[in-house]
Formats: C-alpha cells, sequence, structure tokens
C-alpha cells in the first residue's frame, strides 16, 4: 500500500492533478492519504488563482498596452521608446513620418521599426554620450535629468531630439532601462 500511495501521489504532481488518493488500508495509512489528498487540494486551488491572477494581469497589461498606444497616437511630436541598447520598443506615427528619407527615392539611412536599432536612423554617438551623463548624473543623486540634443539622421538631415531616462529597481539603486526620444 505504501508503494501504491507513493505511485498515486507522484500522479498527481506529474499528470494529473484531478486524481486523488484512494483512501484504504490501515489506520496510518487512511491518515496519510487524506493529508497528501488535502494537499493536492490546496495546490489545485493555488495552482487556479495563480492561472486567474496571470490571466487578469496579461488583460491589464494589453489594456495598458492599449492605452499607451491611443495616447502616443495623439501627441502633436514624435515619440520613440527604447531598450537601454538601443532596441525601438514603441513609437508614434509622427516619429515614424519624422524618419522618413526627405528624398524618397534616395534610401539614406534605415527605417523605424519594432525591435531595431534606433541606432540605424539616429547617429549612435551623441544618443550614447547623453546615456553615458544621465547615468553620471544618477551617481551623484542628481534629480531624473533629461537632456536636450540635435543629432544627425543616418543621411544629411539633422533633428532635436530630447532624452530622459527610464528607470527601474528600487527607490535607492536607480538604473536606466531604457530612453524616451521626443522629437
Amino acid at each position: 500500500p505504501a508503494l501504491r500511495m507513493a505511485e498515486q501521489t507522484r500522479l498527481i504532481t506529474s499528470a494529473n492533478p484531478d486524481y486523488r488518493i484512494s483512501i484504504e488500508g490501515a489506520r496510518e495509512m487512511i491518515m496519510l492519504a487524506n493529508i497528501i489528498n488535502e494537499s493536492a487540494d490546496a495546490f489545485q486551488k493555488l495552482q487556479h488563482d495563480v492561472d486567474g491572477m496571470i490571466s487578469h494581469s496579461n488583460r491589464t497589461l494589453k489594456e495598458e498596452r492599449n492605452r499607451l498606444a491611443a495616447l502616443m497616437s495623439e501627441l502633436p511630436y514624435g515619440v520613440i521608446v527604447c531598450n537601454r541598447d538601443g532596441k525601438v520598443l514603441l513609437y508614434s506615427r509622427q516619429a515614424q513620418e519624422m524618419m522618413q528619407p526627405a528624398d524618397k527615392k534616395r534610401k539614406s539611412g534605415g527605417s523605424i521599426g519594432l525591435g531595431r536599432s534606433i541606432f540605424g536612423v539616429l547617429e549612435r554617438d551623441p544618443l550614447v554620450h547623453a546615456l553615458e551623463v544621465m547615468n553620471h548624473a544618477f551617481t551623484l543623486d542628481q534629480a531624473k535629468p533629461a537632456l536636450g540634443l540635435m543629432t544627425k539622421l543616418c543621411g544629411t538631415r539633422f533633428i532635436r531630439v530630447n532624452m530622459a531616462p527610464v528607470t527601474s529597481g528600487e527607490e535607492g539603486a536607480r538604473v536606466i532601462s531604457g530612453f524616451v526620444l521626443s522629437l
């Protein structure tokens, strides 16, 4: 009976969380089976609660993402959100229009897109320097810095860019996890 109970317990944890151990045998074995079944019930309820929270969080995240996209589409200037490596996470229609080459026949420079590098569209050095300045400001415990700069689009045009950091971490340890560019 102990080996059968062990196998049934393994069945609950690995393949079928709805399965419950059959209660039979000596009084101690019945007591152990009841405890295992109670634990399986608690585990199943916990798993159901976690699945519900994940589903709720995913719905909330999708709603917030849609709200942010709607808000960005209404801004009168271009906005690009990047991670700290320069990968584009989000951009507005206005930003996409501003990044188009002036002469559509001459494809000078890249185009903006999700997952693409911002450094394919804007010069790398001014943006990297601005990130270094912001990191230095954080090490000196300065207020959240925002920098304005002029940079060159890959090609021949220049654009005015305001850069603000996106931070992560706890209050005491501010770390730049990305940046927002307003054009």
